[in-house]
């Protein structure tokens, strides 16, 4: 699944849903000047 949602410096977004089981990974970017770094890893059970 892939999910963009901007987020401003000193706000938050929480993202609620169903991931399948596995290692999951989640990228974070700013577009101005484009910029793209890993976020987090995570291992998703069943």
């Amino acid at each position: 699944m892939d999910t963009w949602h901007p987020v401003s410096a000193g706000e938050t977004f929480r993202w609620q849903g169903d991931l399948e089981p596995g290692i999951q990974t989640m990228v974070c970017a700013r577009t101005s000047p484009l910029s793209v770094w890993f976020g987090t890893g995570l291992t998703v059970d069943d």
